[in-house]
């Protein structure tokens, strides 16, 4: 009897065990081992931080081709300063009644020379404007060596912009009291200027156009002369004289320059070619040799700066024959 129930117990034991392995088995899906399901766990994990990393890459070349396309629809502009000039419609040259005259001209600070011609009474030629909300406002010198103040502004009335109206704003001279007004119109109107290199300004008027070409002609023009002898060259701008210098000098009156052309005066330095070595040739009318650095410095010369008959660029006459 002691054996029987031993044997019972033993099968009862059994029975129990492997009805604990069957639920076991069912809480894993079948043909799963553990290192299965951890192999299965890293690869759904590398396929999310893959599919986040191609959603990450997608929105960034979206938004440069944004970034892209609003550039190509507003691009940036370059050399602001020539185009600027080319529009300002206060520049160039101006008649009024009884021989009036204006001229406005932009300089290398990019402000606006004045000069105010009134005949029989008087001449400002110390004029610097600045353009303000109100127009181009002004001050010139009065011939007691008082401020005058004024403004100029488009004639509305002439839609080609080739008309203004000044009037004098704070003026302390009784011969040109306050709110006296001049109309003048364009000498040349801006449909038919040609302009230096494109541009509609003419030169005389262009101080920063007229400084970039004469350093570029100057430069080639050097070049050119002294083929062979010298590898380098730079100039700066030394003077550009204005329509008043041209009047005050016989030499520059008798060649009646016109609105395109320039007289000048410009320092600059030469460095000989490899093999040269008469250097004083090169300081014969003036300048000096830098041992240091081996250049020809402190140069000077005066020229004219005029438009390239062939319609391309300027060149450069009367270099150095002192007008």
């Amino acid at each position: 009897m002691k054996k029987m129930k031993a044997v019972l117990a033993l099968i009862l034991v059994t029975a129990l065990c492997a009805a604990l392995f069957a639920a076991c088995s069912a809480k894993k899906p079948a043909g799963e081992t553990g290192s299965e399901a951890q192999q299965n766990a890293s690869q759904q994990t590398a396929v999310e931080e893959n599919n986040a990393a191609e959603e990450n890459t997608a929105i960034e070349e979206n938004n440069a081709a944004e970034e892209n396309s609003a550039a190509e629809e507003n691009p940036a502009v370059e050399e602001n300063s020539a185009d600027e000039a080319d529009a300002d419609p206060f520049i160039g040259e101006f008649a009024g009644e009884d021989g009036n005259t204006l001229e406005i001209g932009l300089t290398e600070n990019a402000t606006h020379s004045v000069r105010l011609n009134i005949p029989r009474l008087t001449t400002f030629d110390d004029g610097e404007g600045n353009m303000s909300d109100g127009g181009l406002s002004f001050l010139v010198t009065d011939p007691n060596g008082e401020p005058l103040y004024g403004m100029i502004n488009l004639d509305e009335e002439d839609p080609g912009q080739n008309a203004l109206i000044l009037v004098i704003t704070d003026s302390k001279w009784s011969l040109l009291p306050n709110d006296t007004e001049f109309r003048f119109v364009r000498a040349i109107p801006k449909s038919e200027q040609t302009g230096t290199a494109g541009s509609r300004i003419p030169l005389k008027d262009n101080y920063p156009e007229a400084e970039k070409q004469i350093i570029a002609a100057v430069e080639q023009y050097l070049l050119d002369a002294l083929a062979g002898k010298i590898d380098d060259v730079e100039v700066t701008v030394d003077k550009i004289y204005s329509a008043e210098d041209e009047d005050a000098i016989d030499a520059l009156k008798e060649m009646e320059l016109g609105m395109n052309e320039v007289a000048f005066s410009v320092n600059y330095k030469l460095h000989p070619a490899e093999g040269v070595e008469d250097l004083m040739q090169f300081t014969a009318a003036n300048g000096e040799i830098d041992e240091e650095s081996g250049w020809i410095i402190n140069k000077s010369n005066i020229g004219i700066l005029r438009p390239n008959p062939d319609g391309e660029g300027y060149i450069i006459t009367d270099f150095g024959t002192g007008f």
